[in-house]
């Protein structure tokens, strides 16, 4: 009896917000789910799954529907399933933010997911997903079989993160063989354009941790004054050479008059990125970071004179080809605050056109 009143008390439609965490017996997370209901915990606006398993999506995804009739943010961190990401938003129709990051050493027991998993439940998709405004799917994947599915449906998105380099890194430290498909970077601007902010495949985390945290945490990843409707407004972009250089030149030159933060990464390929910086102008712009590149130093001064207000200047192993003849050019960066150069190989303008 006394235990009975006590749960009254802990629980009931005054509770917003649940954590599990560590339940590697997912039967003890359905028993959970369960319980909840049970005590009438149906105005839950927040759920976090912490090192959880959800194998089982035929159960998992019913329970999950009775209780996030009002959720509005779910989190999967360090998942150790496979989780059906469609049939996960169509059973929570007032979520505005979903996080999933799968735990790395779950890829030994399921491999990469690839697939969505299979369930007995249908769900028909000609409603979208018109709430979701902050998408992050930390995990190995084929992105246009399992993330562009869910693009597609998400009409009001403004930030989008896809796979870290860590999950990649992760995998191959296992020993599991990867060859990452990555969303098409114009047919996500076409399905949803009013995104703000684009990161994917980064290595070094300057990104995150300046720019993730500050908008994961915001009921809207920009001010106010941003939210209208009309042409999308980039405003953050972190991505690779995954994409292709052209098309990530034409991204920026396209957004260059909104564009705030830019990251930009190497993997693998031997792109000259000068011709590039050469040819944007990006006035809002005050983080610039560029990891592994190759680009000349007169590129690169060109590129800083036509950003005025760059705060934040990180280059990172950088082939950087360098003309003396070029810092004549430089003009003054009033605004700089933070300045870090680290491992860079420099070469000489004369030799390299030897």
């Amino acid at each position: 009896m006394v235990n009975n009143r006590r749960r009254e008390r802990c629980l009931g439609k005054h509770v917003k917000k649940i954590m599990f965490q560590h339940l590697p017996d997912e039967e003890q997370l359905y028993d959970a789910m369960r319980g909840l209901y049970k005590c009438n915990c149906t105005n839950i606006e927040t759920i976090r799954f912490i090192r959880c398993a959800t194998a089982n999506q035929d159960v998992f995804i019913p329970l999950l529907r009775q209780l996030a009739t009002r959720v509005t943010r779910i989190e999967l961190l360090r998942h150790r399933t496979n989780v059906p990401f469609l049939h996960l938003l169509n059973a929570c129709p007032s979520l505005t933010h979903f996080s999933f990051q799968a735990a790395t050493d779950s890829y030994n027991s399921h491999g990469v997911y690839d697939k969505e998993p299979k369930l007995h439940e249908r769900i028909s998709l000609r409603d979208q997903f018109p709430n979701i405004v902050y998408l992050r799917l930390n995990s190995i994947m084929d992105e246009r079989r399992r993330v562009e599915p869910i693009l597609m449906w998400c009409p009001n998105l403004r930030i989008f993160i896809g796979a870290e380099y860590g999950a990649h890194a992760g995998a191959a430290y296992l020993g599991i063989g990867i060859n990452p498909v990555y969303v098409r970077l114009d047919k996500l601007l076409s399905w949803c354009p009013k995104i703000a902010h684009i990161q994917t495949t980064s290595a070094f985390g300057y990104f995150s941790t300046t720019i993730q945290h500050r908008i994961s945490d915001s009921a809207y990843p920009i001010g106010k004054n941003d939210m209208t409707d009309g042409d999308h407004c980039l405003r953050q972009l972190a991505t690779s050479s995954n994409y292709g250089l052209d098309k990530i030149t034409r991204l920026l030159k396209a957004n260059q008059q909104t564009l705030e933060y830019v990251s930009l990464e190497n993997h693998g390929e031997s792109f000259n990125w000068s011709p590039t910086l050469r040819s944007i102008s990006l006035i809002h712009v005050h983080t610039l970071a560029f990891y592994d590149l190759k680009f000349d130093t007169a590129s690169l001064i060109i590129l800083l004179n036509n950003c005025p207000v760059v705060a934040t200047l990180v280059i990172r192993d950088t082939r950087l080809i360098f003309d003396h003849h070029s810092f004549g050019l430089f003009g003054p960066m009033n605004y700089l605050r933070t300045l870090e150069m680290t491992t860079l190989l420099v070469f000489s303008l004369t030799v390299f056109l030897l």
